[in-house]
């Protein structure tokens, strides 16, 4: 599923680092997450959009939407 993490926290002015501590997991996690080799399940993707304050739908795009 495309997904808007990078985009929106570079918005917010974080780093990987801040995002990862943030929501309890690695660097390597956000980026695998910000270049969509790797999904976060429900949960994570829960945490991560509660921290940079935006919803689901803002965060995660469906297949077919640019």
């Amino acid at each position: 599923m495309k997904n808007n993490i990078r985009k929106i926290r570079k918005a917010k002015k974080l780093l990987q680092r801040d995002l990862a501590i943030g929501v309890n997991c690695s660097p390597i996690d956000i980026s695998r997450y910000e270049s969509e080799t790797r999904e976060p399940d429900l949960d994570m993707a829960f945490r991560i959009a509660k921290y940079l304050n935006v919803s689901m739908e803002e965060l995660f795009l469906p297949e077919d939407k640019p």
